[in-house]
């Protein structure tokens, strides 16, 4: 069952997620135990500032889909890219995100592709050459512990900050440009027109410390006190669906 093993990268805005160096530092171990390789694909159109930060990642490959219809995300494009990435390198292994790319992308890779996919894991382990993925079951009352059969290649997806993230080493990876040809390809769907978040909001994704809110602080008078708290720990204050739809926080 050893060989190759390719990571989806993902990114916004020019700068890789998370996901991407979990995902990352998660397939160098399996490489490692294996002794094979490790590969990362970058899909996008301005991905330099992306190489070169993987340049000196735990990758051994970098392969670039770059194209300037691939500058936003399309489900369509980025299946047909990791598709034509994975027949290029021939992993064995697919590791990407449990997330908005990989719940839409996973699926239709893996059956191009004609492999196996577990998605929404946790862990993943190797034992006696078997693969063992960890992963939520009956609404996460459940920690379930999955052989992965089937025909290669298997695609993993693994939830968002569960793995251990791996930083830049001094590393060198070979960057291999794929070929991109989407001039002859008809299109069924296509961007019409890109939805933002307010820049002035706060990415509570991204902060270390949350105060939370729900309705049992009775009313909407209570959130200035929740403010002051957020503020006085050093952190942002967030809340529960009900909190957000009876106005009470946006």
């Amino acid at each position: 069952m050893k060989g190759n093993i390719l990571v989806l990268s993902e990114s916004k805005d020019s700068e890789l997620d998370n996901i991407t160096w979990e995902l990352l530092h998660k397939g160098r171990s399996i490489a490692d135990q294996w002794k094979t390789q490790l590969a990362v694909l970058v899909i996008g159109s301005d991905i330099d500032s992306m190489v070169e930060v993987l340049s000196s990642s735990e990758a051994d490959t970098i392969l670039t889909a770059r194209h300037p219809e691939l500058r936003n995300y399309n489900a369509e494009l980025y299946t047909l890219m990791i598709t034509e990435a994975a027949k290029a390198y021939d992993p064995v292994l697919l590791l990407m995100g449990y997330t908005y790319l990989g719940m839409e992308t996973g699926p239709a890779v893996t059956v191009r592709m004609g492999g196996t996919m577990v998605s929404n894991c946790s862990d993943l382990n190797l034992e006696n050459e078997k693969i063992y993925c960890i992963r939520s079951m009956f609404g996460g009352t459940l920690q379930g512990r999955v052989e992965v059969n089937g025909t290669s290649p298997y695609i993993i997806s693994f939830e968002k900050g569960v793995l251990k993230r791996g930083d830049s080493i001094s590393g060198n990876g070979v960057v291999t440009p794929l070929p991109v040809n989407l001039e002859t390809l008809k299109m069924r769907s296509k961007i019409i027109e890109i939805l933002t978040n307010d820049p002035g909001a706060i990415d509570i994704t991204k902060s270390k410390i949350l105060v939370s809110v729900g309705r049992g602080i009775g009313g909407p008078d209570k959130i200035q006190l929740i403010r002051d708290l957020a503020e006085a720990l050093g952190g942002e204050i967030s809340c529960s669906r009900p909190v957000a739809d009876m106005g009470w926080l946006p």
